[in-house]
């Protein structure tokens, strides 16, 4: 099994999309984070010009402009956003683009190269919340750009998607699985990884009497009233059984799509995946990841 991190292409456009979600969560938290890192960051440079490059350092800089983000200390958050990993593993690779059906497939040298593989057959398959197949199929990757798209049927499915591509490499087979949700992206929405049925709250947490309750059906939900909120927000998700999971997360005005689990790993924002060289279909729910991704990445869309 990789991690997320291991998996997303680093390619510019992707790279600068997403960390400009990672920095805006902080920013969020602390809006005098950038003046005091830059402070602190200049004073080292000044003793040392190789605090540029001493990442430790950097990441000790950043925990002492801002003490947390999301609910976690900043050094555990960071160690979370997988845009920020900067030795990612190599070999060959499936990635499954959060929004859209686009799925890239890359190989990446120890240095940290990326060449895209085009040319080659990656079959899906889409799953619903109870792990019924809704469609599948395959594409063909493009022959530059090596990516290839596809448009499941889905008859109007309300709930939580499960997406997983598979390809052959020169070695052995690779496999990707995320997360999805279907459905009208109202306000902040969402999937469940744990359960079926429950109720989940969203509260402002700079003003407790902004909040909204509503129910969680096929491991999916949403909550409009929130979209043109902007700040720092608690997730409560009681499931039909008296489970409960709390999530922290903060966005911008706009839509935003929320990943309620209580598992932690490295992961990108939002995408709910792991890679296997020989993917077992009956452990797939056990192993997937959570986090969440704004579908608006500040104002502006990330594909």
């Amino acid at each position: 099994m990789h991690r997320l991190d291991e998996i997303c292409p680093k390619n510019l456009v992707t790279s600068l999309h997403i960390s400009k979600i990672n920095w805006a969560k902080v920013y969020l938290e602390n809006n005098h984070f950038f003046q005091v890192f830059n402070q602190l960051y200049y004073d080292e440079v000044i003793r040392d010009s190789s605090a540029k490059v001493n990442l430790p350092l950097l990441v000790n800089l950043a925990r002492k402009s801002t003490l947390q983000v999301e609910g976690k200390d900043f050094r555990t958050w960071y160690s979370q956003q997988a845009i920020l990993n900067g030795a990612p593993l190599g070999g060959e690779l499936l990635y499954q683009r959060p929004k859209d059906y686009v799925i890239d497939f890359f190989t990446r040298n120890p240095n940290g190269s990326e060449k895209m593989i085009g040319d080659q057959t990656v079959t899906w398959e889409v799953y619903d919340h109870r792990g019924s197949l809704l469609d599948h199929g395959s594409c063909l990757t493009q022959s530059e750009f090596g990516w290839c798209s596809y448009t499941p049927i889905l008859n109007g499915y309300f709930g939580r998607l499960e997406l997983v591509a598979q390809a052959q490499t020169s070695n052995d087979p690779v496999s990707n699985i995320i997360y999805r949700y279907s459905g009208d992206e109202l306000g902040v929405f969402g999937v469940v990884d744990s359960a079926l049925e429950g109720i989940i709250t969203i509260t402002l947490l700079t003003d407790p009497l902004v909040s909204e309750t509503t129910s969680v059906m096929n491991s999916a939900f949403y909550a409009s009233s929130l979209e043109e909120l902007r700040g720092r927000f608690k997730a409560v998700f009681i499931s039909s059984t008296g489970k409960t999971i709390t999530r922290y997360f903060n966005k911008d005005a706009g839509k935003y799509f929320l990943l309620v689990s209580n598992r932690q790993s490295r992961i990108m924002n939002g995408v709910l995946s792991y890679t296997s060289r020989s993917i077992r279909r009956e452990s797939a729910l056990s192993v997937n990841l959570a986090q969440s991704v704004p579908t608006t990445l500040f104002g502006q869309d990330p594909e």
